[in-house]
């Protein structure tokens, strides 16, 4: 298992509004995700873990990057109908929240040696 460290405070700004739903690539699991704002320090993160899985001759992340926070998953696919689905519909709020990050690490492994 190998890891990148990343020791820079920001925050993460989460769009609660805009729920999505992904697949995975072998379309065995299913994914409701809330999107994330991109910003500096996301690239800046992109740009870190990229060049690692670089390093050890890993699959880097898809293109474009869809930057998101994976809040629950299902077996299977779950039908493209319902990704429109909208987690609120009030003018209540923005449907933004802020998370502070102190401190990140990343691991990615399993069974494929690098």
């Amino acid at each position: 298992t190998k890891q990148v460290e990343f020791h820079e405070e920001f925050l993460l700004e989460l769009e609660e509004s805009r729920p999505i739903l992904l697949c995975n690539d072998e379309k065995t699991r299913s994914f409701w995700c809330v999107p994330l704002v991109c910003n500096p320090m996301i690239l800046k993160l992109l740009e870190c873990v990229d060049h690692v899985m670089l390093k050890y001759k890993a699959e880097r992340f898809y293109q474009p990057p869809m930057f998101h926070v994976s809040v629950a998953s299902v077996p299977g696919r779950v039908p493209d109908k319902f990704s429109e689905l909208s987690l609120d519909d009030s003018d209540e709020d923005d449907g933004v929240s802020y998370i502070h990050v102190g401190a990140l690490t990343c691991t990615f492994g399993g069974t494929k040696r690098y």
